[in-house]
């Protein structure tokens, strides 16, 4: 059975014309229906980064249990299955932490066009106003940028030149700049895609669920071939679990390696001139 976008509304329909294969929690599945999460488990897991919670089995079956209590939540197999909604845009303003204050008027942050009158300077970006450091990975290319913006995290200038005049917040350094910017993101991301690939895993197992019991005599009876609740874990649909990329795990790591790297080596000396 393959699942489309509608799929979920004619199997919540045959669930219920049986108010009596009503399922609402995890202790009323049978032993072949709590697996057809099995399948999902471990990539769901590992696309959230957290694949170190299932490494031993009591792991993988709590997590099991874990999945289905979200199935749960709020629902049964007599509710109708509401569609798993798609990752919500990143904000504009995520991995941003603030490092200074302007002391001079900053430029627009819009050219003028040929023939206009020069733009008004917004008061967030007019002397006084504050400084930030904004985090811009790049993952593909395994680089970290901290350009300064103001507090809608529009650059000032550009990543080299940004073009502006500050005094940066006392007690604050780069570095430690640089790893609040990182933490943000990284909590950010667990947030916004982690939400949405376990709110997919959970339509995707109501959906199986009711199928279980569309295509089972008994709820309650062990799958036999032909009437099982598990033949359908073979057509689960990975395609829309999205891989949570983290500043920590696959950028900052090589930054270490470089340091210790170039420490190991020595630090060159200077040579005086003769």
């Amino acid at each position: 059975m393959s699942l489309t976008p509608d799929t979920h509304h004619e199997l919540a329909e045959g669930a219920e014309k049986s108010s009596a294969l009503n399922l609402s929690s995890f202790l009323q599945l049978t032993t072949e229906q709590k697996k057809i999460a099995d399948t999902w488990i471990e990539p769901l897991y590992k696309n959230n980064r957290a694949l170190a919670e299932i490494d031993t089995q009591a792991g993988f079956d709590a997590a099991r249990e874990r999945i289905w209590d979200l199935v749960f939540g709020g629902w049964d197999t007599n509710t109708t299955i509401s569609q798993a909604a798609n990752a919500r845009p990143r904000s504009a303003t995520v991995g941003m932490v603030k490092f200074g204050t302007l002391t001079r008027d900053a430029p627009p942050s819009k050219k003028r066009k040929p023939g206009e009158a020069e733009p008004t300077v917004p008061e967030h970006r007019r002397a006084g106003a504050p400084v930030y450091k904004k985090i811009q990975p790049d993952f593909r290319g395994r680089n970290l940028w901290f350009p300064l913006c103001d507090e809608n995290g529009t650059m000032f200038g550009t990543k080299f030149d940004h073009n502006i005049e500050y005094d940066k917040l006392p007690g604050i350094t780069t570095g430690s700049t640089h790893g609040k910017c990182s933490q943000d993101w990284d909590a950010a991301e667990r947030e916004r895609i982690g939400r949405a690939n376990t709110e997919w895993v959970v339509f995707c197992l109501r959906t199986r669920l009711c199928d279980s019991i569309k295509h089972s005599v008994d709820s309650n009876s062990p799958a036999v071939a032909g009437n099982s609740a598990t033949i359908i874990d073979d057509n689960a649909d990975l395609s829309k679990l999205q891989y949570i990329n983290l500043c920590a795990k696959d950028i900052w790591p090589i930054y270490k390696e470089a340091i210790e790297t170039y420490l190991a080596m020595g630090v060159p000396q200077g040579v005086i001139a003769t």
